[in-house]
């Protein structure tokens, strides 16, 4: 009788829950995906990067993301698109700042856009999203209802004293010359809570996620670029950390935290993923059968989005089935190579199937290759290291070009050179397997 009980309590609970959840999202407009600004085209792939910083504390992580630059005149809006460094793409991890405190010379020198002019009376349009999370696993008191769908949400830390450091970013307005600061743009920080279990925002609108600010008329005509300033103060001695990423699609069109009538936290209006996915799958397709028929000729991998999350990956086969072609290059692993010409494979599209992973030897790994035409040299970064490992290199009909032993796999970059005998501008398959032929990795790059 009283499982019964428990059992009724508990499915009313569910009830309420879930009568509470669709109220909210019955509360929010429809989100309309067209209004999106999607990475699929070279231009917005190249401009939807964003900067991502963390301050980690035992308890909560304090996260900045700054991206979306514009500037805007007469009401027409210029991309200011952001500088992705080359050494970006050999980091499958956060990328550590300085460990001492005041401005954070590493990360400031990495975050910064290319260079850009702009017009007198014209203002700057940003994304940047403040927020606080707690630790999975965190034994923190119940969040306060009066917070939990206010203007507070995202910074409830539960106990006080979690934040230790007080983290700051500065953008920066800078001359491309010079390299001096111009002019300071906007400026925001999250300080120590002290007695309060909500995060101590401080700054030019703090709780806001869409940024507009009036550019200096000073410096219109000039070349100019935008930096973040990283800053960090406090008692810990670790500094920040950055990861740098794409997107599919423009961030600022869906989210703002308590800005809009809807009431579904960090959103503008009810967005549904699975429905967004649908829609971007379909505008990709759109979109590269569009270059197909002004060109007349097949695909070529590099007009796919550079955004390596760029589809989901139940629809990954359907969509490259439709432009390539699958070559095996073994009886269970196979690659897609470009109709007609000589078969290329793009760096950044894992479409090995089925290999022999151990995964109860292997779990866990992580590898991000990047091959260097200029020294002929496969780089890569990994997260475990592997002693006495075989690299064999074979083309696309599974024929042996050339192998090296041992290669010995550190924690960090990696380096394989490559003989000029086996240079030919096509497509091969890296293979590294340790001593006992265990698969560890299989990369594709363009042997140049």
């Amino acid at each position: 009788m009283r499982t019964k009980f428990y059992f009724l309590i508990l499915l009313g609970f569910l009830l309420l829950l879930f009568n509470y959840s669709q109220k909210l999202a019955g509360e929010c407009p429809e989100c309309n995906y067209s209004e999106a600004l999607l990475g699929i085209n070279d231009e917005n792939s190249a401009f939807l990067w964003y900067f991502t910083f963390y301050n980690i504390f035992d308890t909560v992580s304090v996260e900045c993301t700054i991206g979306e630059f514009y500037y805007e005149n007469n009401g027409v809006k210029h991309k200011i698109f952001p500088r992705i460094d080359p050494s970006f793409a050999l980091c499958n991890w956060r990328i550590p700042g300085q460990n001492g405190l005041g401005e954070d010379t590493i990360l400031t020198q990495l975050v910064r856009t290319k260079n850009f002019i702009y017009q007198p009376n014209s203002n700057i349009i940003f994304y940047r999203d403040l927020m606080v999370g707690v630790s999975c696993g965190s034994d923190i008191p119940r969040m306060d209802t009066n917070a939990n769908y206010g203007d507070d949400a995202p910074f409830w830390v539960g106990t006080p004293g979690a934040i230790l450091d007080t983290s700051e970013w500065v953008i920066q307005l800078m001359d491309a010359t010079t390299n001096q600061v111009l002019w300071t743009i906007d400026s925001v920080g999250v300080g120590t809570n002290y007695n309060s279990p909500i995060a101590r925002l401080y700054g030019t609108n703090p709780k806001r996620i869409n940024q507009t600010r009036t550019l200096p008329n000073d410096f219109a005509g000039d070349s100019v670029y935008l930096r973040v300033s990283t800053r960090r103060y406090g008692p810990t001695p670790f500094g920040m950390l950055l990861d740098v990423y794409p997107t599919k699609f423009s961030l600022s069109t869906f989210y703002e935290y308590g800005a809009s009538d809807c009431s579904i936290p960090f959103f503008k209006c009810n967005f549904d993923y699975q429905n967004f996915e649908s829609y971007y799958y379909y505008r990709l397709v759109e979109y590269l059968d569009s270059i197909v028929a002004a060109r007349s000729q097949p695909l070529s991998f590099e007009d796919l989005p550079s955004d390596r999350l760029w589809i989901n990956h139940n629809v990954h086969d359907s969509l490259y089935s439709r432009y390539f072609d699958k070559v095996y290059i073994n009886d269970t692993a196979y690659v897609w190579v470009e109709r007609g010409g000589s078969p290329r494979v793009g760096d950044w599209h894992n479409s090995l199937k089925n290999s022999p992973i151990s995964t109860k030897t292997f779990e866990g790994l992580s590898i991000t290759y990047f091959y260097d035409a200029e020294t002929k040299s496969l780089l890569f970064r990994s997260n475990k290291k592997y002693q006495n490992c075989i690299a064999k290199v074979y083309n696309i009909l599974g024929e042996l070009l050339w192998e090296y032993f041992p290669l010995n796999i550190s924690d960090g970059i990696n380096k394989v050179s490559f003989p000029s005998s086996i240079i030919n501008n096509s497509v091969a398959i890296v293979q590294i397997t340790d001593s006992k032929e265990n698969y560890v990795v299989s990369m594709k790059v363009i042997l140049r």
